[in-house]
C-alpha cells in the first residue's frame, strides 16, 4: 500500500482507469522525495518500488506498440552521489551527506581518502573534477566498475538504491531523484533571513516547482539543478565549519543543540527544508562519531539512514 500523497493519489487514478504514465511518473517522484529526505526508511522504500516495477513494466514494455513512446519511464540503480551527471564527480561526491559522513570530508584524513579512492580507481583528479558531461567516457566506466571493488575499503557499502528514469524525447534523460533536488530547490529559493517571508513569495516557489515537473520546460529543471547544487554546497559547508568549531553542544542523555553563526550562508538557512537538511548531516556525523568511539564499523550505518 502506498501511504505517501503521490502514492494515493496513483492509487485512486488507478481506480477509476485513469492512472497514465505521466501521473506513475509523478507518483514516483514522490515516494523518491520521500526515501531521499528521510522520512521513510530503506525497507518501506523498496517495498514501494516494487509495487511501481510492476506498473512501468506494463505501462513503458517493449512491445511493438509501445516502441515508438517517445517519453519512457524505466528502471535502473542509482548511485548515492547527489546530482552525478550534472556536476563534477569530485563535487558529487564530496558534496553528497552519504559519501561525506563516511569519509569525515571535514578532516584532512576524509579529503585524503576521498582523492585516494579516486587513484585506486584509476582516476586522475583533474578528470575528476571536471563536469560529468565532459568526461570521456572510460573514466565514467571506471567508476561504475571500480566502485564495487573499493565500496568496502572505504565505508561506502550500499552505495546504490534502485530508482527509476525517464526519457523525454530523443535527447533528455532524467532520473526520479534528479527530479526532486530540482523541484525542492525551488520550493526552497529566493528566501531572505532579514525579510518577513510572504504568501505571494510562497506560492511563487511552488508554481515554479510545479512547472519544473513538465520536462518540456527543462530551462526550470536546469535551473533547479544549478540551485541545488548551490544549496547542497552551503549546507556542507555549514555543517564542516559547525563540527570543526565544535558548536554542537551536547545536554543530559541523548539531546543536542547547534549554534549556527552569521555568515554569507545564511541566507539558504530561512527555508525550513534547508534547515532539516543541515541537521539530518550533523546528526548523522554523531551517528557515525559515536559508532567509531564504540569500534563500530561505518557499515553498521545503513545506507537508507544516509540517502543524498
Amino acid at each position: 500500500m502506498l501511504y505517501h500523497v503521490a502514492g494515493i493519489m496513483y492509487v485512486l487514478a488507478t481506480q477509476i482507469n485513469k492512472a497514465e504514465n505521466e501521473l506513475l511518473w509523478y507518483s514516483i517522484i514522490g515516494l523518491t522525495d520521500q526515501y531521499l529526505h528521510q522520512y521513510i526508511d530503506h525497507q518501506r522504500y523498496l517495498e514501494d518500488v516494487e509495487q511501481f516495477k510492476i506498473d512501468v513494466l506494463m505501462k513503458n514494455n517493449t512491445s511493438k506498440s509501445n516502441e515508438d513512446m517517445v517519453d519512457k519511464i524505466y528502471v535502473n540503480n542509482e548511485l548515492h552521489f547527489m546530482l552525478l551527471k550534472h556536476w563534477s564527480i569530485y563535487d558529487s561526491m564530496y558534496n553528497s551527506r552519504f559519501v561525506a559522513i563516511r569519509l569525515g570530508i571535514w578532516k584532512t584524513k576524509g579529503k585524503r581518502n576521498l582523492e585516494m579512492l579516486f587513484a585506486k580507481m584509476g582516476m586522475p583528479l583533474e578528470q575528476a573534477q571536471q563536469g560529468y558531461n565532459n568526461l570521456p567516457k572510460k573514466y565514467k566506466d571506471l567508476l561504475f566498475n571500480k566502485l564495487e571493488m573499493f565500496s568496502s575499503e572505504f565505508n561506502l557499502d550500499g552505495y546504490t538504491y534502485p530508482s527509476f528514469y525517464k526519457t523525454s524525447g530523443f535527447h533528455r534523460t532524467v532520473s526520479a531523484a534528479d527530479m526532486v533536488y530540482a523541484t525542492t530547490a525551488h520550493l526552497e529559493s529566493t528566501y531572505n533571513v532579514n525579510k518577513m517571508v510572504t504568501s505571494d513569495q510562497v506560492m511563487k516557489n511552488f508554481w515554479t516547482a510545479y512547472d519544473c515537473l513538465n520536462l518540456n520546460k527543462f530551462d526550470l529543471v536546469l535551473k533547479g539543478f544549478e540551485e541545488a547544487m548551490e544549496i547542497q554546497k552551503a549546507i556542507v559547508r555549514q555543517a564542516v565549519s559547525m563540527i570543526q568549531k565544535k558548536q554542537i553542544v551536547q545536554l543530559s542523555g541523548p539531546f543536542r543543540y547547534a549554534i549556527m553563526n552569521e555568515t554569507a550562508d545564511m541566507k539558504f538557512f530561512a527555508h525550513p527544508l534547508t534547515l532539516s537538511k543541515l541537521a539530518q548531516f550533523l546528526v548523522d556525523t554523531i551517528i557515525v562519531r559515536d559508532s567509531l568511539n564504540k569500534s563500530v564499523s561505518y557499515t553498521h550505518l545503513r545506507a537508507h539512514e544516509t540517502p543524498e
